[in-house]
């Protein structure tokens, strides 16, 4: 009998010595370089800062060469509108204080006459002011235009170069995380607008 339960003893030794090898090479300690690298492919890739540009769209337009070219232009154009304008006003303003004066002495007819020639000077005044106002916001808005076709070109040009996600007017951001670089462009801006100006 003791010998049969020193056979089964035996035996089970044999088929468990190959299971608690296992177990012994799995608690095995894992190199250290191992362990890391395990850990650098299961963490995901830190994520590159997002690159935002702003820009004061004002000052660029205002201080560019362009800028102060179009402003001295439009500056002169509404004095001599402004100019020709009083000068049209005074001469009605004459005009009509000499109706006035003479009224009395004119006789129904040449009153009526005198009435629809100042009104005929009334509406061609009203129609100078009205022609002058639109002519001015006409080649107002035109160099509005063109400013902003050379700040976009450059903004555009500059932002492909360097890798911007996104260029906006400084005014319109509120706020920006620490995970975006956020850059002012304004005087690189400037500076390229300028250059394409002379350029042309």
């Amino acid at each position: 009998m003791n010998h049969s339960v020193n056979s089964i003893i035996l035996a089970a030794c044999l088929i468990l010595s190959p299971a608690l090898g296992m177990a012994a090479d799995e608690t095995t300690p894992v190199p250290v370089s191992e362990v890391k690298t395990a850990v650098q492919a299961a963490a995901p890739a830190a994520a590159k800062p997002t690159k935002i540009g702003s820009i004061d769209l004002s000052y660029v337009g205002v201080e560019s060469e362009f800028g102060k070219s179009a402003k001295t232009q439009l500056s002169e154009m509404k004095n001599k509108l402004q100019e020709k304008v009083l000068g049209e006003e005074k001469k009605l303003d004459t005009l009509k204080k000499s109706i006035e004066s003479k009224l009395p002495t004119y006789t129904p007819k040449q009153r009526e006459a005198k009435t629809k020639e100042f009104q005929s000077k009334v509406e061609a005044f009203q129609k100078l002011a009205r022609e002058s106002e639109e002519a001015f916001m006409k080649e107002q808005g035109d160099a509005t235009g063109k400013i902003f076709s050379l700040i976009e070109k450059a903004v555009i040009d500059y932002g492909k170069a360097n890798n911007f996600a996104i260029i906006v007017s400084k005014k319109d951001i509120i706020y920006s995380d620490s995970n975006n670089e956020s850059q002012d462009l304004t005087s690189i801006i400037l500076k390229a607008v300028n250059d394409a100006w002379k350029n042309k």
